[in-house]
């Protein structure tokens, strides 16, 4: 049975007093004051004597209401109810300190390990634990079973290329692994996803000379153009004649519509010396063929002109022949203004036909 002590103390207090005053008055009007044998107030009797309101057997006496082994006298049931709730009361969890207070730290423990817990003036404070240790590499965690702690973070950047770490003081860092193979002539790769690292060649820088051979120096990235000797265009790819060299005769990247002897060659291996052959009139007609060797949109090459390209004179039309093409292409005055001697001279640097009376 619950018990509130305080108010049992005020009854008990309230009671006591009614019954000494009420003997008190009881005895006074017998008339005695200290007889043992008359109704005196603290005879025999009396208010305090034997058999009295406060003597033994009296309402406060031994074996009284309140007295030793009465109702609410030492030994009774209520006393040992007051008893057992005063000490209750003192091991409860309003704490020493009174409602809801407390007299140290352990009995502010909230049980959660992420909680500071202390006791000021009697009451409790659980402030949160500090989680951050200053270190960018870590994950700062607290769990009220574990509490605090700190877990390295992934420095993976899922970039195979590089290298990843994590430094305390700077963070973390992904740097590049190294890919170069100390070659100026290709490209250095690193594929992101495998790590794997490649060097695809870097196309020499062409001359537009069939008759050179283009070569990247490594240690420079620069390109050398090394003459091929004996190679030549023997004639005009409008002439017939012994068979062409299709890469003496084509001079620029094919897109430049200035490689047609390759593709009469493609087309007609004959007129590149297949089987013995040469370059005879139906190479030169596929010459003349724009789907063979296109030139300006539908144009094709008109084989007719004015004069020899060996020779000075006159500006030739551009589309006259493949080679004088290629010429008014590098030097436009050729074909607007005179067939120079220059002009006569790039029939050889650029076309690889032979000078003097071998030009043809």
């Amino acid at each position: 049975m619950g018990i509130n002590l305080d108010r049992v103390r005020s009854y008990q207090i309230t009671l006591a007093s009614a019954l000494f005053w009420g003997a008190l008055v009881t005895g006074c009007s017998g008339g005695g004051e200290t007889s043992s044998g008359g109704t005196s107030a603290t005879g025999t009797g009396g208010a305090v004597g034997t058999g009295g309101a406060m003597g033994t057997g009296g309402a406060m006496g031994t074996g009284g209401a309140m007295g030793t082994g009465g109702a609410m006298g030492t030994g009774s049931s209520m006393s040992t109810s007051m008893s057992t709730s005063s000490s209750s009361s003192t091991s409860s969890g309003m704490g020493t300190g009174g409602m809801g207070g407390c007299a140290a730290a352990a009995d502010c423990n909230d049980k959660d390990l992420c909680t500071d817990d202390t006791c000021n003036a009697g009451k409790c404070a659980n402030v949160a634990v500090k989680t951050d240790d200053g270190n960018p590499c870590t994950q700062d965690l607290c769990t009220p079973a574990a509490g605090v702690t700190h877990p390295l973070l992934s420095t993976d950047d899922n970039n195979a290329c590089t290298t990843d770490s994590c430094d305390p003081a700077s963070g973390f860092h992904h740097v590049a692994i190294a890919t170069t193979d100390n070659n100026a002539c290709t490209t250095d790769v690193c594929d992101s996803t495998t790590g794997k690292v490649t060097h695809p060649v870097i196309p020499p820088a062409p001359d537009a000379n069939g008759c050179t051979v283009d070569t990247c120096i490594p240690a420079t990235g620069e390109t050398t153009h090394t003459a091929i000797v004996g190679c030549q265009c023997k004639h005009s790819l409008c002439d017939a004649g012994p068979a062409l060299d299709a890469a003496a005769c084509s001079w620029q990247l094919p897109g430049n519509n200035d490689d047609c002897a390759a593709k009469v060659c493609a087309a007609d291996g004959f007129c590149c010396g297949f089987m013995g052959g040469s370059w005879d009139s139906n190479c030169v007609d596929k010459a003349k063929d724009p789907a063979i060797c296109p030139t300006v949109g539908a144009a094709a090459f008109s084989c007719t002109c004015a004069h020899s390209y060996c020779t000075a004179g006159a500006a030739l039309a551009n589309l006259c022949d493949p080679c004088v093409k290629k010429i008014c292409e590098l030097d436009p005055t050729c074909c607007t203004t005179a067939w120079t001697a220059p002009c006569v001279s790039a029939t050889h640097s650029i076309c690889q036909v032979p000078l003097g009376a071998a030009c043809k």
